[in-house]
């Protein structure tokens, strides 16, 4: 796995965005389909949001104490959650990552809207990878530094090697809402010192 420069995750980015694109130009036109997309699916790239996270809070701090503690946060078990419920933990993670992109002076983040039918896996599907690309960007925007981004992103064998459930994806999505609540207090923080005269890295 090549590690890629910032001319390239540029190139890589835009890529990724044009496959997504493409799958919504298709589920606009025949979302009832529902692409055959399964919560394993959905699972796979929250895990990508969550592993992006860790980089981006070594972004925001080098306090390596505050990153273990991010990294030893774990997901809650959960029950009877249904795609309505992931997409509102997804919704609620968007406001956060908005705020985020906005210190950067960066767009909202894409969002995906389907019909009025039940929310099924696939607008989850893409709405959930409209918001790891976003923080994706964010990312290359605000590192120089070499960067690998492939392992955010998931291959057909790690979603084929999991049999996941809705409740599974809350689970992931509501952790990712926690780690990003942190890292934004944390930004919060630093801004303060920084008007009174001091930092915290």
């Amino acid at each position: 796995m090549a590690v890629a420069n910032r001319n390239f995750q540029g190139r890589r980015f835009c890529s990724i965005g044009i496959v997504l694109a493409g799958v919504v130009f298709i589920s606009a036109r025949g979302l009832a389909l529902d692409l055959g997309l399964t919560p394993s699916q959905v699972l796979s790239l929250w895990n990508g949001i969550n592993k992006s996270l860790l980089v981006v809070a070594t972004v925001v701090s080098n306090d390596t104490d505050w990153h273990r503690y991010l990294s030893e946060l774990q997901p809650e078990t959960v029950h009877g959650k249904r795609p309505a419920d992931v997409l509102e933990q997804l919704e609620a993670y968007r406001i956060k990552l908005d705020r985020l992109r906005r210190h950067e002076r960066m767009a909202p983040t894409r969002k995906f809207i389907g019909d009025d039918a039940p929310v099924t896996p696939t607008v989850v599907y893409l709405n959930s990878g409209m918001v790891l690309n976003g923080q994706i960007e964010w990312l290359i925007r605000n590192t120089g530094r070499e960067l690998m981004i492939s392992p955010f992103y998931p291959t057909h064998d790690h979603v084929r090697q999991n049999i996941s459930t809705p409740s599974d994806v809350y689970a992931m999505a509501k952790l990712a809402n926690i780690r990003l609540a942190r890292i934004l207090a944390r930004i919060d923080t630093q801004h303060r010192d920084i008007g009174s005269g001091g930092e915290t890295p």
